[in-house]
This record gives C-alpha cells, structure tokens and sequence, in this order.
C-alpha cells in the first residue's frame, strides 16, 4: 500500500497501531497470519513519536505489536516502523535498510515485546542487539541477511 502524500506529522505510535486495526478490518492491508509482521516505512516529512521520543532523535526505527479485535481478525500483530532518518547527506537509503534488518530479527523473535518478552536482560542491549550490530558492522551484507533468514527460520520453527 503507498500513499500518495504523508499522514499527520507528528503521528504517535498508538495512531499507526489504530491505522493498522482499521486498516485490517476494511480490507486493505491484508488478514495476518501468525506469520505476519507489518512493516511501515515513512516519509522524511514524517515525525513518530512513542512515549516522550521522537523519530531520528530517540530511535530510528521499532518494533511493537497491536493487539486487533475487529471482524476479520482478532489476536496480535508485530509491526515494524521505519522513519525516513538521515544523520549524514546521502545515507537515507543505508539507514533505512540497516535499522529495518535489525527490527525484522526482533520482530521475528520477540513480536510481542515489552508487553510479553521472549526474554529479559538485565542490560540495556539484549543478544539480538549485539548479533545484528556485529553483523552490521563486521560481516558482509549477504551473511548478514543469511542470518535475518536463519532467525526468520528459528522463530518459525519455535512457534513465533
């Protein structure tokens, strides 16, 4: 689904997850499965606010769940939200492609986090932070996708 112009700015979290409900129950974005994580990328005109951050200040991109309770379909979605961030000229593209890969990991192995983790850490960087920054910075692109695809297949596996 594309737009033809930006939503409201700025848009809360709690808006996009009331978006995707309303959107789910008319039709257009399609009926989840268990499999199914939206992802929402948004314009540079767009700002995001959850909690007191804000989009490209506080995150550059996260994950959450909603919880759906329409006529088409009622439990829980992950979705992924990616603001259009820039923290130098021309880095639009790796950005938005770098903070997508690490929030698909998390979304896929912990989609209803913080309200029910998978896990928790007594630290503010939990392993999945740690295994994407190290394949972000350390390995190439294509292991680093094999290791999304591989996480994708765990979490499957495990019921995720």
């Amino acid at each position: 689904m594309q737009f033809d112009s930006a939503p409201a700015s700025p848009i809360s979290d709690a808006q996009i997850a009331s978006w995707i409900d309303a959107r789910v129950a008319d039709g257009s974005l399609p009926k989840p499965s268990a499999n199914t994580v939206f992802a929402l990328f948004y314009q540079a005109s767009t700002t995001i606010t959850s909690g007191t951050s804000t989009s490209c200040g506080g995150f550059a991109a996260l994950h959450e769940h909603v919880s759906l309770a329409n006529p088409v379909f009622t439990g829980n979605v992950p979705f992924v939200i990616v603001p259009r961030c820039s923290f130098s000229p021309g880095d639009e593209l790796m950005i938005a492609t770098d903070v997508a890969a690490h929030e698909y990991v998390e979304a896929a192995t912990d989609p209803l986090s913080p309200s029910n983790p998978a896990w928790l850490m007594d630290n503010a960087s939990g392993p999945l932070d740690r295994l994407v920054d190290c394949a972000r910075h350390f390995l190439s692109e294509e292991l680093e996708i094999g290791i999304v695809v591989g996480l994708f297949q765990l979490g499957a596996h495990l019921g995720r």
